[in-house]
């Protein structure tokens, strides 16, 4: 929010933060964007060169489930990242995290995870875009699941983004 308590639009926030702060990367998660229209995307790119910023990472967050036992719901949700890393190349983000949806399912399947997550990270390395995978749901804040799905999905284009403190929070006692 500015001094006047007014919220921020995520055009104007590269320029401010180089202002107030001397920042010229930013990180705006998925939630900050108010539109994914290309005439929004294109005013945000003109922002961030005016502004001589850039985007290091867009954190992607949804209740769309890629990896869940509903194919439908499935391809809802690797459609929606797919969707993120063409704004990705619209605004000049190297790179996307996506985490692993909390699953509704009784039980998350590795096979199923990394087909999902190979089928994204395909459609990305095509846009040289790096998609990093973080650990914030239940079954996903285990590091060797991580580390599974990583080494089953085998692409340069797929990277861990550990977060340790969601590790901790899930197999705290």
């Amino acid at each position: 929010k500015t001094n006047g308590g007014r919220p921020v639009d995520l055009k104007d926030f590269p320029a401010l933060v180089v202002e107030r702060f001397h920042i010229h990367k930013i990180e705006p998660w998925s939630t900050h964007f108010t539109s994914l229209d290309p005439k929004y995307l294109e005013e945000l790119r003109v922002a961030l060169d005016k502004a001589k910023s850039t985007v290091v990472n867009i954190p992607v967050d949804s209740d769309l489930n890629p990896f869940a036992a509903n194919r439908s719901e499935r391809e809802r949700g690797i459609a929606f990242n797919k969707k993120w890393v063409d704004v990705a190349v619209a605004i000049g983000s190297p790179s996307i995290r996506t985490g692993l949806a909390h699953a509704r399912d009784p039980e998350t399947s590795l096979e199923r995870v990394a087909e999902s997550t190979r089928r994204l990270v395909e459609y990305a390395s095509t846009k040289n875009i790096v998609v990093a995978r973080e650990n914030d749901s239940s079954k996903s804040s285990d590091p060797s699941f991580v580390v599974k799905v990583i080494q089953k999905v085998n692409s340069p284009w797929l990277r861990a983004f550990p977060d340790f403190g969601n590790t901790l929070a899930a197999t705290a006692p």
